[in-house]
């Protein structure tokens, strides 16, 4: 799959028990590496939001995140996730405009 600066995509860590979910920032750097920033632990389930940080990876390491946002039935949590990562855009897609637009201050 080809992945493009902003995709949302899910960093396989440890197998199927822990995964990280991130956008991506750099396309085809040193040796066709990706960078991710990544901004949610998936460990068993359970989503914890961590520190962003940016880490390197093969295209091969990376899957789209898109079905897991579509299953996931909650859009309080991808509300905050928007504002945290100030993506107006994805904010007015998941409100249907009708919130008020309030970037997280980091």
């Amino acid at each position: 799959m080809r992945f493009l600066e902003g995709d949302w995509v899910i960093a396989d860590v440890n197998g199927k028990y822990s995964k990280t979910v991130g956008y991506v920032t750099k396309v085809g750097y040193s040796d066709r590496h990706i960078q991710v920033k990544q901004i949610i632990q998936v460990t068993n389930n359970q989503w914890e939001w961590i520190k962003p940080k940016v880490r390197s990876y093969m295209p091969v390491q990376l899957v789209s995140a898109v079905e897991l946002f579509n299953q996931y039935q909650d859009k309080t949590t991808l509300i905050d996730l928007a504002l945290q990562t100030k993506d107006k855009k994805w904010f007015e897609e998941l409100t249907g405009e009708k919130q008020k637009w309030h970037a997280v201050e980091q």
